[in-house]
């Protein structure tokens, strides 16, 4: 049995223990918007199912540098992102996304992805996922 003291370890010693356990692991690609009309897109490996009743999925969405990242600073200010499931078709445009941008540029444009209307928030998903959540965020919980 493998027994380990995160404290003794680099941040990126425990994700990689962390994420190399625990699988498979569901990767959700999210968007989100600014107040400025940015349409934002990340990918996030910390992503599960909470409850069917209600339905509630969890998002985790750590901290760079102690700043805030754009994704959770957007559903902070307008409560609305959707969450897309990564697959075979979409991981490639999906992993674009992940690149660093200055808030007013959006990964949508980089990644090459085409932005749809949601049917029943404000921020739109893109055509190119084939399951598209529209959330509405029930709790945030910070951790610094």
């Amino acid at each position: 049995m493998l027994s380990f003291h995160p404290e003794n370890q680099t941040e990126r010693e425990n994700y990689k223990l962390l994420v190399g356990s625990i699988i498979p692991r569901p990767i959700a690609f999210v968007t989100t918007q600014a107040a400025d009309g940015t349409l934002n897109g990340a990918p996030f490996s910390y992503f599960n199912i909470v409850s069917s009743n209600p339905p509630l999925v969890s998002l985790a969405i750590q901290r760079r540098n102690g700043i805030m990242k754009d994704t959770a600073r957007n559903i902070s200010e307008t409560r609305e992102f959707v969450i897309h499931i990564v697959d075979e078709q979409n991981v490639n445009s999906v992993n674009r996304t992940a690149a660093t941008l200055p808030a007013n540029e959006s990964e949508i444009t980089l990644a090459s992805l085409t932005p749809v209307p949601s049917k029943e928030i404000s921020v739109p998903g893109v055509q190119e996922a084939k399951v598209r959540f529209e959330c509405m965020l029930e709790q945030m919980i910070s951790l610094e």
